[in-house]
């Protein structure tokens, strides 16, 4: 498999969990959810960098935390906040600390859940790109 494969595979997959993800599901796709997110991950990790790491980690949390499997999905998204972000774009740090925040809600621990989400209101608000920081906007409303 080439490089390009790899990367078409990873995004194919991560889209696919993304339509998934904000749809109504059967068990059946809920598998076919975490399928998909996680085969995204396994081929970010065959050629991409610490931002699609994160990027596949938050996804996979996010998704645990829709699935509400708290513990997963602090798991991943800690993994996902772990990356060096000294160079992650605003929006890609309010999203990640987003995903933290929701897996914490799904965990019933609303202090932590607070935290995290006003650590991404904070990062959104730094962001430069006006759609990338309404997107970002959106999801931490959703929560």
């Amino acid at each position: 498999m080439t490089r390009a494969d790899d990367r078409s595979k990873a995004i194919d997959n991560y889209n696919l969990a993304q339509d998934l993800m904000h749809s109504a599901r059967t068990p059946t796709e809920d598998s076919r959810l975490l399928e998909a997110a996680f085969t995204s991950r396994y081929h970010w990790r065959l050629i991409g960098g610490e931002e699609e790491f994160a990027i596949s980690d938050w996804l996979i949390g996010r998704i645990y935390a829709e699935l509400n499997l708290p513990q997963q999905a602090i798991e991943f998204c800690l993994a996902a906040i772990s990356h060096s972000q000294d160079r992650f774009p605003h929006w890609l740090k309010a999203s990640l600390n987003e995903g933290l925040a929701r897996a914490y809600k799904s965990a019933g621990k609303m202090d932590q859940c607070e935290r995290f989400k006003a650590i991404a209101l904070q990062e959104v608000a730094l962001e430069t790109d006006a759609e990338d920081a309404d997107a970002i906007a959106a999801q931490i409303a959703s929560i």
